[in-house]
């Protein structure tokens, strides 16, 4: 592994590669301010900046942030069919004109009002409406972030506004809303169905049915009450049935495939799109490992280190990641579960609070101050750290 505690005198190539800081600060943001306060100690080492996601919420800013391209706007619907601007990018190079989506934009729950969350109801069709979008714009490959969704339709709604339609057992359309699915008897697909590849990234490994599926897993944060799980819990069971029969003869339920309340399952049946996790996604599109290669130390950090981090959240897959390169990292969360086990993740963690979490402690104009005071604290102390 580098040691640059044996080297702190000479100057250093920092990796700087935090995720957000959830509600306080973007990738990005925390990326400049772990920057600037590590300059602040050390003004002779070379900082890199590769703001990371991992698949969800951050997507749009991590690529900007190291690819050349547009950010563009589209009018599409929400969950409950309003019309609204969703963002999406575009990246342009010799190889390929890439769009990269985020989900959450067309069908986050953050588009709707507590006492308007309604799973039997919510729609992905707003995604679909981007497909569409990223499809006119000449867009040679799509990479879809899914999470943070409002929705529990298993992509259905995405799929009608792609050319595909739902049936009754009368051969009547039905409407592409979840309460519908129980109901569902064929599916027909677009004549001329027409989309670029498409890698569908994910931090979560949840079946579409079952006790660890979309609904019995997330339905309750989107609005489900009790008594209704069992209609949603049916109308995706029912539609693997119908999906297997007239679209993919054979089809498993992979990992990740309840994402996004089924959204993942959507992407590949309707859209034969790859499923893979969110930071391999992210990393391999960055040419995450050249860059870590590259330095002798790299800095990460997020809005809370827990148990949850343990399950691939992108700033544990990168020091994981920079074990195996043989490069020293350190983590600079928000805040830091107590009994959270990194001795053998991190060599150092240096949280900005250890009593309350971050989103609760930081006034809205402090965060990215805390942040570089700590970085540079780190910096101060590289020697005794590593």
């Amino acid at each position: 592994m580098s040691t640059p505690a044996k080297e702190a005198g000479r100057s250093l190539r920092i990796l700087i590669a935090p995720d957000k800081y959830k509600g306080t600060l973007t990738a990005g943001e925390a990326a400049e301010a772990i920057r600037l306060g590590w300059l602040d100690a050390r003004p002779l080492d070379k900082c890199q900046c590769v703001p990371l996601s991992d698949g969800g919420e951050g997507l749009l800013e991590v690529f900007q942030y190291v690819l050349p391209g547009s950010l563009l706007s589209e009018s599409v619907r929400d969950p409950l069919g309003r019309a609204i601007q969703a963002s999406w990018y575009l990246a342009q190079s010799a190889e390929e004109r890439l769009a990269v989506i985020e989900t959450s934009q067309a069908c986050g729950l953050q588009l709707l009002t507590p006492r308007e969350r309604n799973p039997l109801i919510a729609t992905t069709h707003g995604v679909g409406d981007i497909l569409q979008a990223a499809k006119r714009s000449g867009a040679t490959r799509i990479i879809a972030g899914l999470g943070g969704s409002g929705t529990n339709d298993g992509g259905t709604g995405m799929a009608a506004a792609i050319g595909y339609a739902f049936l009754d057992k009368n051969g009547r359309p039905l409407s592409a809303i979840p309460r519908s699915l129980v109901h569902l008897a064929a599916i027909r697909p677009p004549h001329d169905l027409s989309l670029p590849s498409i890698l569908a990234a994910t931090d979560v490994v949840n079946p579409l049915t079952g006790p660890n599926g979309a609904t019995h897993v997330y339905g309750p944060q989107k609005g489900l009450r009790p008594e209704d799980s069992h209609l949603l819990e049916d109308g995706l069971e029912n539609l693997a049935t119908v999906v297997q029969r007239d679209l993919s003869p054979g089809l498993v339920s992979s990992p990740g495939s309840g994402a996004a309340g089924g959204l993942g399952f959507g992407f590949q049946v309707f859209c034969r799109a790859e499923l893979r996790s969110g930071f391999q996604t992210v990393s391999g599109a960055l040419e995450l490992e050249k860059h870590i290669s590259a330095c002798d130390l790299v800095i990460t950090g997020e809005g809370s280190l827990d148990v949850q981090s343990l399950q691939g959240k992108a700033p544990v897959a990168l020091a994981r990641l920079c074990q195996r390169l043989h490069r020293a990292v350190i983590a600079l969360p928000g805040r830091m579960d107590a009994d959270l086990q990194t001795a053998r993740i991190f060599q150092a963690v240096i949280p900005l609070t250890k009593i309350d979490p971050f989103l609760e402690t930081a006034l809205p104009t402090r965060p990215a101050h805390t942040l570089r005071a700590k970085a540079r604290e780190a910096a101060e102390n590289i020697a005794g750290i590593l």
